[in-house]
């Protein structure tokens, strides 16, 4: 009886070592298949985004796309780059989704956030994989374009954006903007008495609103040319010059409003402004506010429209030349 259980087990242990060495030796020819028969990665042509259709202004996309590997290959590190007015956010994640018999499914995910308005062109999802016969290899995807819309202030006394960001972000930035805020200030005032010197040495001492803010704009526009000043800070000086000018002007507390208030102003009744002036300086408030306060690039090409519009907005709202001799 001892015997015989004994031969039991030992015939179910053999049993299990030989299904185990079966399967094993399955799994070793088809991997040496994989390896000879030099099997391609199955890729889509598009990574996916989500979520899909139009979005508001600074909100997180995930751009993702699934690899067929066989067992040999799989990817390393993948690089995003977005469309123009959007930028990257992280490290791309790759995770292994599913093994299955010869294959693997990798699944490479990255997210993107866009910082201005508009139509943001396709971007590109570029993966690199393990070196195969000597040499590694890079599959690039297309990244889908999309509409990204304004975000909307609302009746709240805090702002979409401003919601958007973390406490402890605005408090570490807030010695880095005292910093800049004070440089400004000093730079305002030697742009102004330098200014003013030129005036009176040439005997023409004409200090009117229209004539600072478009020679502030005028010097704004060539530090950014020849890099004298970053993108961000050039996005502050120019929101600062329009508030004053508008303050000047019109008598509006413009630099002492928050950007709430300011646009809440504009909507009430007798405003001095036109709407389309109203609808610029709306658009161009709450992108100010989102690259002081989110820390994001500021697009060059939109700083040279808003620059634009802001001297349109000084000369199409300065006083006639009967008006102007008035006062």
């Amino acid at each position: 009886m001892r015997f015989f259980r004994k031969k039991t087990i030992l015939l179910s242990c053999s049993a299990v070592l030989a299904i185990l060495l079966a399967l094993a030796g399955t799994v070793f020819i088809k991997y040496r298949l994989c390896l000879k028969a030099d099997l391609p990665i199955e890729n889509p042509t598009e990574a996916s985004l989500s979520p899909e259709g139009d979005r508001p202004l600074g909100s997180e996309s995930i751009v993702s796309a699934v690899f067929k590997c066989p067992w040999h290959r799989y990817p390393l590190e993948a690089v995003l780059k977005p469309g123009k007015g959007a930028q990257s956010i992280g490290t791309p994640v790759i995770k292994l989704e599913k093994i299955r018999f010869g294959y693997c499914l990798w699944k490479v995910s990255a997210s993107m956030q866009p910082y201005r308005t508009g139509n943001i062109p396709k971007g590109t999802l570029d993966v690199l994989f393990n070196k195969h016969a000597g040499a590694e290899q890079t599959l690039s995807l297309e990244v889908p374009s999309f509409i990204v819309t304004a975000l909307n202030t609302g009746k709240s006394d805090e702002l979409s954006l401003a919601s958007r960001i973390e406490s402890g972000t605005v408090k570490k930035s807030l010695g880095k903007w005292i910093f800049i805020s004070a440089a400004i200030v000093i730079a305002g005032i030697i742009i102004f008495l330098v200014y003013f010197r030129n005036l009176r040495s040439s005997g023409r001492i004409i200090l009117t609103p229209w004539g600072i803010a478009l020679a502030e704009l005028s010097e704004l526009r060539e530090k950014l040319k020849v890099g004298k000043i970053a993108g961000e800070t050039c996005f502050t000086s120019l929101t600062d010059i329009v508030r004053i000018y508008l303050e000047k002007r019109f008598s509006l507390h413009a630099p002492t409003q928050t950007t709430y208030e300011f646009l809440q102003d504009l909507e009430r009744s007798g405003s001095p402004l036109a709407e389309n002036h109203k609808f610029f300086l709306k658009d161009f408030m709450t992108s100010a506010d989102f690259v002081k306060f989110a820390k994001l690039p500021a697009d060059i090409k939109l700083l040279d429209d808003a620059m634009d519009k802001a001297e349109k907005l000084v000369c199409e709202t300065k006083p006639s030349d009967g008006e102007e001799k008035k006062k």
